[in-house]
């Protein structure tokens, strides 16, 4: 009987060993679990702010381009408004304007055929 005991002592002891191994196995199979979904959170998160950065980026060159058709288009407003305090085609001071008077003063009209060449058909005149 002192055998039986012994033989069941080491039964139970084995029993015992394969248990905490089993344990010890399922354990660290967790922990690399969560150790990839750690890195793969990680790599996601990388990306999502690499997305961002060329977003922004994006988002300031759209901008930037926005800017100087708006700068532009002031620019061809300004030119094209006449003020009232001076005549056309001069500048405040009465000096003449250099340059663009095309835009401040309005064009004068074609001249016409009307009084020469009477004998021509009309669809020449």
């Amino acid at each position: 009987e002192e055998e039986e005991r012994l033989e069941k002592l080491h039964k139970a002891q084995r029993a015992a060993d394969k248990k905490h191994q089993q344990e010890l196995k399922a354990q660290e199979q967790q922990e690399k679990a969560a150790m990839r979904a750690d890195a793969r959170q990680l790599r996601q998160a990388a990306a999502h702010q690499k997305r961002l950065k060329i977003d922004t980026r994006k988002a300031e060159r759209i901008a930037k381009k926005q800017q100087k058709i708006n700068n532009q288009i002031a620019k061809a407003q300004d030119q094209t408004r006449v003020s009232t305090s001076r005549a056309p085609g001069r500048r405040c001071g009465g000096r003449k304007a250099g340059g663009a008077t095309e835009a401040l003063a309005p064009a004068p009209p074609p001249p016409t055929r009307l009084g020469r060449n009477i004998k021509t058909p009309a669809r020449y005149q």
